[in-house]
């Protein structure tokens, strides 16, 4: 799992969070200060994350106080009561795939974004075929497919 270095004191959204071994990681990575939600469509897995939270967070049974784990799906995170620019950065770790609508989902990204904030996307890209030097896979000419890790920042 990759994790944006600068991170520390800041407020991240973690979509499809599943049972939440990223959102612990980066309750790691964002410190004391900082605040992490992690949201899924999954109750399941809502439920998972939130009974391992005491045994995965440096706070431990007091992991409340710097990390939450609710029900919402990427295109409606109204659903987790979340607000307009609200976090400094948006995760997502290889589900951007489960969104039913792409368009949606990336403008409700953008809502709670707040001015300056950063979506961060990582999603693995898998293939059938040999790998050229660089560990993409040649497609024609010049074009390659490869692991890909992406950040977009909003306007100041």
């Amino acid at each position: 799992m990759s994790i944006p270095a600068d991170i520390e004191g800041k407020r991240v959204l973690d979509v499809c969070c599943r049972k939440g071994k990223g959102a612990f990681a980066l309750a790691d990575a964002v410190g004391p200060s900082g605040y992490v939600i992690g949201v899924d469509p999954d109750t399941d897995n809502v439920a998972a994350a939130c009974a391992a939270a005491p045994k995965n967070h440096r706070a431990g049974s007091s992991w409340e106080r710097h990390l939450r784990f609710s029900l919402a799906i990427p295109e409606n995170l109204s659903q987790a009561c979340i607000e307009d620019a609200s976090f400094d950065l948006v995760y997502i770790n290889s589900v951007l795939n489960l969104a039913w609508s792409l368009p949606v989902a990336l403008a409700e990204f953008a809502r709670v974004l707040a001015p300056g904030g950063r979506l961060w996307v990582a999603q693995g890209v898998f293939a059938v075929g040999d790998l050229d030097a660089q560990g993409g896979l040649r497609l024609s000419g010049t074009a390659r497919m490869r692991r890909s890790e992406m950040m977009w920042a909003c306007p100041q």
